[in-house]
């Protein structure tokens, strides 16, 4: 069976996942790539960084962008969330403020999943503001949608394609 997510099971999905995909389009071609993501509450936003590049060099151009984030059991269990939004860069305080709480988010999650990678999450999100390098953005959600699929959809899929 393939159904729709209530409100609240979206925002439970962007709180306790940290990696999405992020859509954009660059002269009338879709991107898809993975980015690291701390979901805002209190703007219900989502906030990332980046180095300068292509990616970041289109999002200032066409502002409008996807946002899509998973949850995988197998074929049969599966949740998956699509956002659309707009990307606003960050800077000066905001940007620090938005960064801290990204780490520190990230961090949480990681070891709720019993991986010890603070060190890595410091490395790799400091040293980019630091050095003046990191770009962090927030995507202001203007609509959402959620499915999700549960053991029955196997069975609705081996009926729709023909297998045993």
């Amino acid at each position: 069976m393939v159904g729709n997510l209530k409100k609240k099971e979206i925002r439970e999905i962007l709180k306790n996942n940290y990696v999405g995909r992020l859509g954009f389009c660059l002269k009338g071609r879709p991107y898809i790539i993975p980015t690291t993501y701390y979901f805002d509450e209190s703007t219900s936003g989502i906030i990332s960084h980046s180095r300068e590049g292509m990616k970041i060099e289109e999002m200032r151009k066409d502002k409008e962008i996807c946002f899509e984030i998973e949850e995988v059991d197998n074929l049969s269990r599966w949740k998956s969330v699509l956002l659309w939004g707009k990307y606003e860069e960050l800077t000066g305080s905001t940007a620090r403020f938005a960064l801290h709480n990204f780490v520190h988010h990230v961090r949480e999650l990681l070891h709720r999943q019993g991986i010890d990678a603070a060190q890595f999450i410091d490395d790799m999100s400091y040293a980019d503001a630091e050095d003046g390098n990191a770009i962090i953005y927030r995507i202001h959600i203007l609509k959402q949608s959620g499915k999700y699929g549960s053991k029955d959809s196997h069975a609705n899929f081996t009926e729709l394609s023909g297998s045993n």
